[in-house]
């Protein structure tokens, strides 16, 4: 079930963070903000095109829920970035 304030914490979480440069990463979407960060800074789990695809999906099916295009506009940057990863390595997994 749809729930608007839940679903927009959910994926609005790593957003604010990665955008203010407090967490590097590369083209794709990071895993979570802790779990699986170590103290070194290394990631101990990686799905990067798995990651990418379910932060874009899900972004959109918020948007589209919630009529939502400021979301999109808001977070266009990460959301560009993330895409064309996804798209080069959805097909064929690298790492």
């Amino acid at each position: 079930m749809f729930h608007p304030k839940r679903d927009e914490a959910s994926v609005d979480s790593l957003f604010p963070y990665l955008e203010a440069g407090l967490l590097t990463q590369d083209d794709y979407a990071l895993h979570d903000l802790g779990k699986n960060l170590n103290a070194t800074g290394a990631w101990t789990e990686m799905q990067p095109p798995e990651e990418s695809g379910s932060m874009l999906i899900v972004t959109l099916a918020y948007a589209q829920k919630t009529g939502g295009t400021q979301f999109l506009s808001d977070h266009y940057g990460l959301l560009n970035q993330w895409t064309p990863y996804f798209v080069k390595y959805s097909l064929y997994l690298e790492k």
